[in-house]
């Protein structure tokens, strides 16, 4: 926090965890939880609950300067002409168990960039590949999919074959792609 005390310390997260505390606390089981946010929010219950669970994960990680190590990480481990390809996988692997790119995007985008200034690889190729790597897991973990299965019915097993077969052939083009031209 930035030192702000009584009101002043009140933000947009401190309200968001409070209501979720109070749900949990209030609704007595994480059963009647969901039950009662599937009534209210039918088809977008899923993605209703999700959001302050992913917002406490990055808020850990920007919280105990993992961050920073982080980014350090990438600058040892990587050149110039590796950093997108890095980037790109390692992009993929967190939106898997976070998918939320904007959030994710907001936290990350401080180290990364340091670590490609650091490289001498332009901001612009970071993006993408961050961009790129994020759509990549959305093909096995489609979460942007929720609301459009509920509606149309359908469950998430109904479209994992077609989604697993496309996943195939992008990740190793786009992976060597770019290993050759990042």
């Amino acid at each position: 926090m930035d030192g702000a005390s009584g009101w002043r310390a009140l933000n947009l997260n401190v309200v968001n965890f409070t209501f979720l505390v109070l749900a949990v606390l209030l609704h007595g089981t994480p059963a009647r939880l969901l039950k009662a946010s599937e009534e209210a929010a039918s088809v977008l219950h899923g993605i209703v609950l999700q959001f302050p669970l992913y917002a406490g994960i990055y808020g850990i990680f920007k919280a105990t300067g993992l961050t920073e190590r982080i980014g350090e990480l990438f600058v040892s481990l990587s050149t110039r002409e590796t950093f997108p390809a890095i980037v790109y996988l390692y992009s993929g692997v967190v939106n898997y168990f976070v998918p939320s790119g904007g959030s994710k995007w907001a936290i990350e985008a401080p180290y990364l960039l340091e670590a490609a200034s650091r490289l001498g690889v332009a901001p612009e190729k970071v993006v993408l590949a961050y961009a790129w790597g994020d759509m990549a897991t959305d093909l096995i973990q489609p979460f942007w999919a929720l609301p459009l299965l509920a509606v149309a019915r359908l469950e998430f097993k109904d479209i994992l074959g077609f989604l697993l077969v496309a996943f195939l052939v992008y990740l190793p083009l786009v992976t060597l792609g770019f290993f050759v031209f990042g």
